[in-house]
């Protein structure tokens, strides 16, 4: 599979889903986006998850601290039980 070079990746505006094959097993992405509207429905995949990956640009030196208070904000939200 073809890779995208990363200055070619946009942000995610919304979300986009992804479904990947590999030795059998079927993964589905959410790849849900990091606006403030966005991050409201996060809540609501986390019960069909079997794992998270929070992804930050480091690029963006300006939205860091943002992403942190995001991030530990959700953070208390997850259901690790079933993760």
């Amino acid at each position: 599979m073809a890779s995208i070079p990363p200055e070619k990746i946009p942000p995610t505006i919304g979300m986009n889903l992804a479904r990947i094959e590999y030795a059998g097993h079927a993964v589905v992405i959410w790849d849900l986006g990091g606006q403030i509207k966005m991050r409201n429905i996060w809540e609501n995949y986390y019960s069909e998850a079997n794992g998270i990956i929070f992804v930050v640009d480091s690029c963006d030196i300006n939205r860091l601290e943002e992403a942190k208070l995001a991030y530990g904000k959700k953070y208390e939200c997850f259901q690790w039980d079933s993760l």
